[in-house]
């Protein structure tokens, strides 16, 4: 987005609560905003004062929220029982070859499967324990997924220097001292 479209949600803001927005506070919206596409702002700005009830500057973080809930197809982060339903599946139908039913799942429910351990859950004696205790991970991962998409790049990028070469890494896969299992 620009900066004369991103000034012009500030303005639209402006006018739903009736008062100019300082510069000061504009630019830490920006700061925090900018990254998004003004489309998705936009759509943001106006549920966020249809959803006030009082005539205030919505929250960056609302409006963010908003933004990401407007760009999120939501397939690509599906529910945790919608993923224990996709390995599942692929299990029933494709668990010989590991690569073939990885590339089958959905980016997050493969890095899940992969991080869980393919072999724990295709040699699994009972489904109904390993299912939930699947469920259980991925839904940690997609809470942690859908924090991440709330941030600016610039925060991201600033939180991974912070975590160092360690936090790089990706998640480790359980049991096994970060090693791939078959």
């Amino acid at each position: 987005m620009t900066q004369p479209e991103f000034a012009g949600v500030m303005a639209y803001l402006a006018a739903a609560v009736s008062k100019p927005v300082p510069k000061e506070t504009a630019a830490v919206y920006w700061d925090l905003l900018g990254d998004l596409p003004v489309q998705a702002l936009q759509v943001a700005a106006r549920v966020a004062v249809l959803e006030s009830q009082y005539p205030t500057l919505p929250p960056a973080g609302t409006l963010r929220r908003l933004a990401t809930e407007a760009l999120a197809t939501g397939a690509d982060v599906p529910e945790p029982a919608e993923a224990v339903v996709l390995v599942s599946r692929v299990l029933r139908t494709l668990a010989r070859d590991r690569g073939q039913a990885l590339a089958a799942l959905p980016a997050l429910v493969r890095q899940a499967a992969e991080a869980f351990g393919w072999g724990r859950l295709r040699d699994s004696t009972d489904w109904n324990v390993t299912a939930a205790q699947f469920r259980d991970f991925y839904a940690a991962l997609a809470r942690r997924e859908k924090r991440d998409r709330l941030l600016p790049e610039s925060v991201r990028q600033s939180l991974r220097q912070l975590a160092g070469p360690e936090g790089a890494k990706g998640p480790r896969l359980l049991g096994d001292g970060g090693k791939a299992d078959g």
